[in-house]
């Protein structure tokens, strides 16, 4: 391995990046660990705004809904680095000043926290308008029939239209992921450790600024594509069902079938009734 390098010409980057000092692989790692961290938490807290954002959305009265449409409007107007410095010193100034309000001391808020609440902010606006379009792409026949079987709103909310509308929506969720990877790195304008911040102390110590970044961008890039949630397949299943067929699937593999193949059917009232009734069968609704 020291021959190839040293034929490459890449020893020196090699040392440059090794785990053990005078190498600054360990920061690197470190760094690339808090942003993983801090893009999971983003995303899933903006899953969250999202899904009870666009229930909000759709089917809130009105005021709600008009608070909802200003918090999405304002928070994808206003560029994101600017968001991004005024939750987080502003959001940090709030608590402070909350907690001396009641009579505790300086609340010491951890950078991780700060990280996964200020772009989950930022994230939940942008969750809010993918989520309302794909629920309002789920076939109305299949709420239609939830609602015959009796079944209340929420349990229609996770049992029909979450798997129906995942089709439709994941496209826009793996956007935001690539999305909430690279906004990590704005988080080192408020002097948060991550992987941008280190590259950067790294390659300003060494002056080897591009061995460095081009390290980070290659590590980032392959674990965002690597964690970026894949397309479910459209295609239809190969047999046909009927009225009177019952399939001999379980439960979970029914909710995959109704999320990956009835949204993508075009199929009137009558149709999407038959064929949407073995499967709430198997769902034990009846």
């Amino acid at each position: 391995m020291e021959l190839i390098l040293e034929t490459l010409g890449l020893t020196e980057s090699a040392q440059l990046l090794s785990l053990s000092a005078p190498g600054w692989g360990a920061n690197l790692l470190r760094g690339l660990a808090n942003s993983l961290k801090i893009a999971f938490g983003a995303f899933g807290f903006g899953l969250l705004i999202g899904l009870f954002g666009a229930y909000g959305k759709l089917y809130g009265g009105p005021v709600l809904r008009d608070l909802l449409a200003i918090y999405t409007t304002v928070i994808r107007a206003v560029p994101e680095l600017v968001l991004i410095l005024i939750l987080y010193y502003v959001g940090t100034d709030l608590i402070n000043k909350l907690s001396a309000a009641m009579g505790y001391g300086r609340v010491e808020i951890s950078g991780i926290v700060a990280g996964i609440w200020v772009l989950g902010i930022v994230q939940g606006a942008y969750s809010i308008e993918v989520l309302r379009g794909a629920i309002q792409a789920v076939p109305p026949g299949q709420i239609e029939a939830a609602r015959a079987f009796g079944m209340p709103p929420m349990m229609t909310m996770w049992r029909v239209t979450i798997p129906a509308m995942m089709s439709f929506a994941t496209p826009g969720l793996a956007n935001l992921w690539l999305i909430a990877t690279k906004d990590t790195a704005l988080l080192a304008i408020v002097g948060f450790s991550e992987l941008t911040l280190e590259t950067r102390q790294a390659a300003s110590s060494t002056r080897a600024y591009f061995t460095f970044f081009l390290a980070a961008g290659g590590s980032a890039s392959a674990s965002a594509s690597s964690a970026a949630p894949s397309l479910p397949s459209s295609t239809p299943p190969s047999s046909s069902l009927s009225a009177t067929s019952t399939p001999a699937v379980s439960s979970s593999s029914s909710l995959v079938a109704v999320a990956v193949w009835l949204p993508s059917c075009s199929l009137s009232s009558s149709e999407s009734w038959i064929i949407q009734r073995p499967f709430m069968l198997n769902l034990g609704f009846t």
